[in-house]
């Protein structure tokens, strides 16, 4: 069976077979034609029918490679990449060769994110059609995306070789070689893209990356030019451009590249990076600070940045913001030491010693084993005095292998010696070089100079037994030029001892040696010694000769003059050619008493030497006064024979003498030289040298040599102590001081403690130091310190002090700074009768004396005489014409005495005067170089420059470079005969702030020229800058001269002269004028401006003993010489608008104590005149009652920047007068918190709470009136009574009984009943409001009230009252009637121009009845006197009403014109009074004009000072109404 059916199943399926064949050949038909079919459908986009076509074609044959291409490529383009990519594998399985199907195969696998088999399938492709450039393209593109540059390269060179024409192709290959590093083949594939298309930027961009690899970096510039030229905006052409040319150094170039980066891409904090680091290189520090600003500002978080930023900032001496630029820096990255180092360096260079050593130990514990910041640690330490750890520091240093070990060492020993640290610098070279004998080390600092440091060492060398000749001759050589010689010929010994003639040197350093101690008993046999140990042209040598000159000369300055004469004599004996005869001659007249020139005019017969002769004239033009003669002459004198030192030091004095410093300090340099050369004995001269060039920290260490050698000096004492104290080192001068007092008690050093403790503000110490020195000697400096220094302690010396004073004056009584003092200590004392004596004995003196007018002025206030006051402070106004300030107080004085109109014609000009009209000029007189306690210093100024220049100042040194621009604030400096270093040190600051000043010194100085001599340019170049001006500070010879018979000593500008016992005429004192100015404006040399600072500021009006003829003599002469001039004055502002006169325009002395922040206190508060002005403007405005106007005065004044508790003084003050009483409580308590020491602020308070205090009236009222014959009348009495519930609201309560009567018809009765309140809304805004209930015994009740609306009106200096109220009629027929009437008014108060007063009230009427009146009433009064205050003028009531009714009052077609005066004044303190009349005409409709009059009274009596009774009557009329009326009450406060 079974076989059976497979038998049956052969057959069937055998028989199927055959049938199959014929028709698989028809379905291939079919294929094809479905496979074209979907073809036409997907290239008509119909991919849904495509794909349905080809699946049709791969289920009828699934052998078919092209069916599943097809249905592949469909699902591809149906965007079912997936299926796409079974189905073209499938093809590409079956045949190998079809590229298309290896195309789509790529495409789907990128689609579905299998990039390498994608890759594979387009190799595939490739390998098929390796010609088609497309698709080596396209493989290019994927192998970029996927990072395979080798591949990428490959394919891009195989398009390039294709189609060499394709640059975009080029340029791909050229960035992917770039990027390979293979930089020459991507400059050769850019090169082909550039010449393709030459102006495509991309490819020239790519070029130039190439050759900037390749450090080509000329071409790679070129080819970035061309990219900009196309492209001016593409910002990494720019930027790569930049960096091409950093690395030309082409700087300028790459800072314009790196600002275009920035313009055009500002948030690349890289290119703002880089601009800074280029600006710098260009030293455009301050540029590059800007950039850095960016960076910090984009990366505030970046602690590099702020770095950089601290090193800009410190490059253009920014410290301080350097410092705050580290410290942000080190809160970001805190670990960073070199940092802290910079920032240590910062703190160093500040003065921040404390904060540097902090800042280096942060370092440290970053970097302990930093031997560099030890070292620097070590020397922060140092500077600190703690020099026991600055020393183990240091030693941790040369121990930690420091590169400059040696040189550390050699310090730290040289510092420790030099401190007289001896033991100390021997115990540090033990423990660093513990087997180098110790006189090595001596030994290496005496040949290098630090003899100082080498001495303790070398001696300690010689007492452990290392007494070689060496170590001896050193030894010796240190201790003579430390000034220590004692044991001198034992060092020597073992050197002079060996046989022999001594090396050269060996030699000169014994000479030296020798000729430091040529006055030492032991140099002459030392000198014997020396010879025979010497050659025999040494032996007769000059220096031999040297050292018996320099002893002699050492001799003479220490006075030892008999010992100088006879060491001269020998020096001439040895070389007769010597230059010191000139000074045995000066030797021998003081020793041997000769007549002046007896043995000079001999010598001079017997020499023809040139030379000599040239000295001995001179000499004599020395001898007599002449400067300018002996300058050319000793000139000549040196040019022939330089080796004259006692010549070269009177040609110093001569050339200082006639203002050339420059000059001198060439002989000062001279001597420099010598004593640098080891010439002690030049030392002596150079210091002082040195000292009057103002040179003082150069002066110094001499000064201090010397002393040290000459303990028992006082010169030398004294010397080094004011050296010390000029350099802010008061302490080791009072040491040194102390020492000679203690020792030596002298004058002259007490003197000097007195001045230093003064500077230093212990003022109690000075008093005791002049005290002191007042014992041995009364010398006028220190009655000076002594009266000054009593007076700062307070009243209780001001006794003392006077008699110092006076003291002081007896012997020069025309010195001002203690004639005024005088004047204080009387006021002090309360002597004040004297005091007046006093001051008029000094305007006897001089009527000019300003200090004596002020104190006038201020006696006579006080004293409630201000007619007299006013007098004073105008005479002071004719003197000093442009100072605001006296201005200020004349108006002042003007107002004490009621002459308000005229006052406020001065006050308000200046207070209209913008702030910045008034140019502050700022004067720095004596300025020293260093920080000088008491005297202004470079450090002052530069750092009030900064402040002046931050503030938004313009530096002026001309009145012609005002600006008229409404904000331009303007400041002149002037720096009163600087010298040659200050204007060295400050002129950096003036060029980096824009800054310009005035030099005012001795104006010959610039422009001298003497014999030939070139101009000494140290001026030149400054003032050609244009930040130097230069200005006349007065003769070079300025001096106070006697002015009187008696020998008082005065000002030679403004005081004839007295010489012997004749006084200059008026034409001779003219003449000499005219030769002095003339002089010092023509060696200024400009056109235009010239300006002169007076000496001391003064033209007149600070002297005594001369009159106003000479003071207005020397104006007139200033005039034909000069355009300004400036003098002192406290206040300092020169007032453009209005100018006054340019010869007297005030200048303020800059205290040396003001930091920059009393400097900006100066200009901009308080103690501004046109602030102060404003003040004052409102303090007049509210004594004359323009209370509005007052007001807006301080508002003015607080804007400008007055002093905040006086404004709020004030505006209390005026508020409590205008009756603001909350405005006045919270003004004065506000002005409390602010002082609350303050006294009249206490008493006004006082005041005010009495005001506020329960108050309560009871009064009587009455009136009677007569209107068609029928009289009525009406009285109440009752009381009322007010408190206050807070700050702005009272409260208060009132009744009264009423009766009124009217002839023929009856009385009525009544009762009234009411509230009453106050309430404070704004300043100058209240609000009073009434209410009440009149119960009437037999008619109906009547209700009523009030509301007055109180307001400012400052454009007409008053206010305005706004009422509307509500009463009954008081009439019997009114009331009767029930006839209330309510009423709305409008009441104002004026002040026009300041001298009329208008009262006005305009008012409506409704009645009930329906008759309604309209009235203007007032009164418009001139102020023909302020007080007791007298006003006449015009009455005026104009009224109109519907009718005129019986039942009351009420004017028809009224019009009223008075003439009218008020008078209001004072009996006492307690009684006070005001009345008034008025008479003139009136018509009403019925009537013809007719005469009407008016009259009023009212008295204010005070019982106690809380009790005061008021009594009030009056009487007016109309034609038609007359009424009569009075008032009486009683007001208690309680």
């Amino acid at each position: 069976m079974n076989t059976l059916k497979l038998c049956l199943i052969a057959i069937v399926v055998g028989g199927f077979g055959a049938t199959l064949r014929p028709l698989l050949a028809q379905d291939v038909a079919n294929v094809t034609q479905l496979i074209r079919d979907s073809q036409s459908a997907l290239a008509a986009a119909k991919y849904a029918e495509a794909e349905r076509l080809a699946r049709g074609a791969v289920d009828l044959d699934p052998a078919h490679p092209p069916a599943w291409r097809q249905y592949g490529l469909a699902l591809l383009k149906g965007g079912k990449a997936q299926e796409a990519a079974t189905a073209l594998q499938r093809a590409v399985s079956m045949d190998e060769k079809d590229a298309t199907a290896w195309r789509g195969l790529a495409m789907a696998c990128w689609q579905t994110q299998q990039p390498n088999e994608a890759v594979r399938a387009l190799s595939a492709y490739l390998r098929v059609k390796p010609e088609d450039a497309g698709v080596w393209r396209d493989l290019a593109t994927w192998l970029t995306q996927l990072e395979r540059g080798e591949q990428a390269v490959a394919a891009l060179e195989r398009v390039a070789e294709l189609k060499p024409e394709d640059a975009s192709a080029w340029r791909e290959l050229g960035a992917w070689l770039t990027k390979l590093e293979r930089y020459e083949q991507a400059v050769a594939a850019f090169e082909h893209a550039v010449k393709l298309h030459p102006e495509e930027a991309a490819a020239r961009r790519g070029m130039a990356t190439a050759l900037t690899r390749l450090e080509r970096y000329e071409p790679a510039v070129a080819a970035l030019e061309q990219v900009v030229k196309a492209s001016p905006d593409d910002v990494s052409a720019w930027r790569d451009m930049a960096t091409a040319l950093i690395r030309l150094k082409r700087n300028e170039q790459a800072v314009a590249a790196l600002e275009r980066v920035v313009k055009l891409k500002p948030e690349d904090v890289s290119a703002w990076r880089d601009l800074a680091t280029e600006l710098a290189r260009l030293e455009r520090h301050e540029q590059a600070v800007a950039a850095l600003a960016n960076v910090v500002k984009a990366a505030p978080d970046d602690a590099s940045a702020w770095r950089d930023m601290a090193t800009g900032q410190t490059r253009i001496e920014r410290l301080e913001q350097a410092i705050a630029s580290l410290e942000q820096a080190l809160k970001l990255q805190p670990e960073e030491a070199s940092a802290w180092q910079a920032l240590a360096v910062l703190h160093q260079r500040t003065g921040k010693l404390a904060e540097a050593a902090k800042d280096y130990e942060k370092a440290l514990a970053l970097r302990p084993g930093d031997p560099v910041i030890r070292r620097d640690l070590g020397w922060a330490l140092w500077s600190l005095g703690r020099r026991d750890d600055a020393v183990a520091r240091l030693t941790e240093a040369v121990e930690a292998g420091i590169e400059s070990r040696d040189r550390v060492i050699f310090q730290v020993a040289a510092r420790l010696a030099e401190e007289d640290a001896g033991e100390a610098a021997l115990a540090f070279l033990r423990k660093v070089n513990p087997n180098s004998p110790t006189s090595t080390i001596g030994l290496a600092l005496a040949r290098g100079g630090r003899v100082r440091a080498a001495e303790p060492i070398l001696l300690n060398a010689w007492q452990n037994g290392e007494q070689t000749a060496a170590v001896g001759l050193y030894l010796a050589y240190a201790r003579a030029l430390n000034g220590r010689f004692d044991g001198i010929d034992k060092h020597l010994d073992p050197l002079l001892s060996t046989p022999g003639t001594l090396p050269q040197e060996q030699a000169d350093l014994v000479l030296e040696t020798l000729r430091q101690g040529n006055t030492r008993p032991e140099t002459p046999a030392l000198m014997a010694r020396l010879e025979a140990r010497l050659g025999p042209a040494e032996t007769a040598s000059k220096r031999v000769t040297d050292i018996l000159e320099t002893c002699a000369e050492a001799s003479r300055i220490r006075g030892q003059t008999a010992l100088a004469l006879q060491m001269y004599r020998r020096v001439l004996e040895r070389d007769p050619a010597r230059g010191s005869w000139s000074w045995v001659v000066l030797l021998a007249e003081r020793v041997e008493g000769k007549t002046p020139f007896v043995w000079l005019d001999s010598y001079a017969k017997r020499v023809s030497d040139p030379a000599r002769l040239a000295g001995i004239r001179g000499l004599r033009a020395a001898r007599l006064g002449q400067p300018e003669a002996a300058v050319p002459e000793l000139r000549q004198s040196i040019a022939l024979d330089k080796e004259q030192p006692l010549l070269r030091q009177l040609l110093f004095d001569s050339l200082l003498r006639v203002g050339n410093a420059d000059e001198a300090r060439i002989e000062a340099e001279w001597f420099a030289k010598r004593v640098e050369a080891g010439d002690a004995s030049s030392r002596p001269n150079l210091a002082e040298m040195l000292t009057r060039l103002g040179e003082t920290a150069a002066a110094l260490p001499h000064w201090e040599t010397l002393r040290k050698a000459n303990p028992d000096s006082i010169y030398y004492g004294i010397e080094n102590a004011t050296a010390l104290f000029r350099l802010g080192r008061p302490e080791e001068a009072m040491e040194i001081l102390r020492t000679l007092a203690g020792a030596k008690p002298n004058s002259r050093v007490f003197e000097l403690m007195a001045e230093i403790e003064t500077a230093q503000t212990n003022t109690l110490q000075s008093v005791e130091w002049a005290s002191r020195g007042l014992a041995i000697d009364p010398s006028p400096g220190l009655l000076r310190y002594h009266a000054e220094g009593l007076e700062k302690l307070g009243t209780n010396n001001a006794p003392a002090a006077l008699a110092s004073a006076q003291r002081f004056l007896k012997d020069d009584p025309g010195y001002v700074p203690l004639t005024v003092l005088a004047g204080r200590m009387l006021a002090s004392v309360g002597q004040t009768n004297e005091l007046e004596v006093y001051y008029l004995r000094q305007l006897a003196r001089n009527p000019m004396f300003t200090p004596s007018l002020t104190g006038l002025r201020e006696l006579t206030t006080l004293d409630g005489r201000f007619e007299e006051a006013t007098e004073y402070a105008r005479l002071h106004t004719l003197i000093l014409t442009n100072n605001s300030e006296v201005l200020r107080s004349y108006a002042n004085s003007l107002a004490q005495q009621d002459h308000f109109v005229k006052a406020l014609k001065i006050l308000r000009p200046l207070a209209r005067t913008p702030v910045e009209k008034a140019v502050p000029i700022l004067t720095y007189p004596s300025i020293m170089r260093h920080p000088y306690p008491g005297r202004n210093s470079v450090d002052q100024i530069s750092r009030h420059i900064r402040r002046l220049a931050d503030d938004g100042y313009r530096f002026i040194n001309a009145f012609s470079q005002i600006s008229e621009k409404p904000e331009a604030r303007h400041v002149m400096l002037v720096l009163l005969d600087p010298d040659a270093g200050v204007i060295d040190a400050l002129d950096p600051v003036l060029q980096r702030h824009g800054a310009r000043v005035v030099y005012a010194g001795n104006a010959a100085v610039p422009t001298l020229t003497l014999a030939g001599t070139p101009l000494p340019a140290r001026l030149a170049p400054v003032l050609s800058s244009g930040r130097w001006q230069l200005a006349s500070g007065g003769p070079a010879d300025f001096a106070r001269l006697p002015v009187t018979e008696t020998g008082v000593l005065g000002n030679p500008l403004t005081h004839p002269l007295v010489k012997d016992g004749v006084r200059e005429s008026q034409a001779a004192f003219s003449n000499r004028l005219e030769q002095t100015l003339g002089e010092s404006a023509r060696a200024l040399k400009t056109r235009g401006e010239r300006l002169l600072v007076y000496p001391s500021g003064d033209f007149g009006q600070r002297s005594l003993d001369t009159t106003v003829t000479n003071a207005w003599t020397l104006h007139h002469v200033m005039a034909n010489h000069f355009t300004h001039a400036l003098y002192f004055d406290d206040s300092g502002f020169y007032l453009t608008q209005p100018a006054g006169d340019p010869l007297r325009i005030p200048a303020r002395v800059v205290p040396p104590e003001w930091d920059e922040q009393a400097l900006a206190a100066h200009l901009q508060g308080t103690e501004h005149p046109l602030v102060r002005a404003r003040l004052e403007l409102g303090r007049v405005l509210f004594w004359h009652g323009q209370h509005a106007q007052a007001n807006a005065a301080f508002a003015e004044a607080e804007r400008a920047g007055a002093d905040r508790e006086d404004i709020l003084f004030n505006w209390g003050m005026n508020a409590d007068r205008d009756g603001d009483i909350f405005t006045a409580k919270r003004s004065l308590l506000a002005a409390q918190v602010l002082d609350p020491g303050s006294e009249r602020i206490s008493h006004a308070l006082a005041r005010l709470e009495s005001r506020r205090r329960p108050q309560a009236t009871a009064f009587f009222y009455g009136w009677t009136d007569n209107e068609d014959a029928n009289d009525r009348d009406h009285y109440r009495y009752g009381a009322y009574a007010d408190t206050f519930v807070n700050d702005r609201l009272s409260l208060g309560a009132a009744a009264d009984r009423n009766r009124w009567n009217t002839d023929g018809i009856g009385d009525e009765y009544g009762t009234r009943l009411g509230l009453r309140s106050m309430a404070y809304l704004w300043p100058e805004i209240w609000l009073d409001g009434r209410l009440w209930i009149l119960d009437m015994d037999d008619q109906d009740d009547h209700w009523g009230g009030q509301a007055a609306l109180r307001l400012p009106n400052p454009m007409l200096s008053g206010h305005v009252y706004l009422t509307a109220s509500r009463e009954e009629i008081e009439t019997v027929e009114a009331l009767r009637a029930n006839i209330d009437a309510n009423t709305y008014a409008l009441r104002t108060y004026s002040r026009m121009l300041d001298v009329y007063d208008l009262f006005a009230n305009l008012s409506r009427i409704d009645r009930s009845d329906g008759n309604d009146t309209t009235m203007l009433d007032g009164k418009l009064l001139y102020r023909l006197q302020e007080w007791p205050y007298v006003g006449v003028g015009w009455r005026f009531r104009i009224a109109d009403s519907d009718r005129d009714p019986p039942e009351y009052w009420a004017p028809e077609e009224l019009q009223q014109h008075q003439l009218h005066i008020t008078v209001r004044g004072a009996w006492n303190d307690r009684l006070s009074y005001t009345a008034s009349a008025e008479a003139g005409y009136a018509e009403e409709r019925d009537t013809d004009w007719r005469f009407v009059w008016g009259a009023r009274g009212e008295i204010n009596y005070f019982l106690t000072e809380r009790f005061s009774v008021n009594g009030e009557a009056g009487w007016f009329e109309t034609p038609d109404y007359d009424r009569l009326f009075g008032r009486i009450s009683l007001t208690g406060r309680f």
